[in-house]
């Protein structure tokens, strides 16, 4: 199969999160006055329970979600250069349930466990796909009521870049593989990302 992680990085880079505005001062207090609050003596700072304060953590939030998103990003599309055969080969060894059907076998029917397996190994391509839109999105440091099911994970992926269909395993494969969080109990497991 060719190695295509430098097309998955050129057409993914147009979703990478934009940096942050880390230099530039923050709106609500060049609204309050022409300084940035950081740059403020203590006892000017603005006052907790103030409309500047709140503005002023909405700001900072937003810087973090930015910075963290970014580094996400730089470090998921490192791991796409790795995401080699025998990565994914090793990730298929290390957790044996896993199958291009998701991880385990569906309730109330008969489900070829290794088949589904063999299948999952001869399609690198979906996972390098799953693995470069991961780093568009926001991760979660921990699952929570909000994480998705793999399964609408993969439909997600699937509307982005030119891949088409991608099989749940190939999505749960690559969450494996960057690191995303990831409870392995059901079918469609639930992973660190909110849609």
């Amino acid at each position: 199969m060719p190695d295509n992680s430098t097309d998955l990085a050129a057409q993914f880079a147009a979703l990478s999160p934009e940096p942050g505005p880390l230099d530039e001062p923050c709106p609500a207090c060049l609204v309050a006055s022409s300084r940035n609050c950081v740059d403020y003596p203590l006892d000017q700072r603005p006052r907790e329970g103030s409309v500047h304060k709140r503005r002023h953590d909405t700001y900072l939030a937003r810087i973090a979600e930015w910075e963290e998103r970014r580094l996400n990003f730089a470090a998921t599309m490192t791991a796409l250069g790795s995401v080699t055969q025998e990565r994914l080969d090793a990730v298929l060894d290390e957790y044996p349930a896993l199958n291009a059907n998701g991880y385990g076998s569906p309730r109330g029917y008969d489900y070829d466990t290794v088949a589904g397996r063999e299948r999952l190994r001869e399609l690198l391509g979906e996972v390098r796909h799953c693995v470069a839109w991961l780093a568009t999105q926001k991760w979660q440091k921990r699952l929570s009521k909000r994480s998705a099911s793999s399964y609408a994970l993969k439909h997600a992926a699937e509307r982005v870049g030119e891949v088409g269909y991608v099989c749940n395993g190939a999505l749960i494969a690559a969450a494996l593989i960057v690191g995303v969080p990831i409870r392995l109990d059901d079918l469609n497991p639930r992973i660190g990302i909110a849609l």
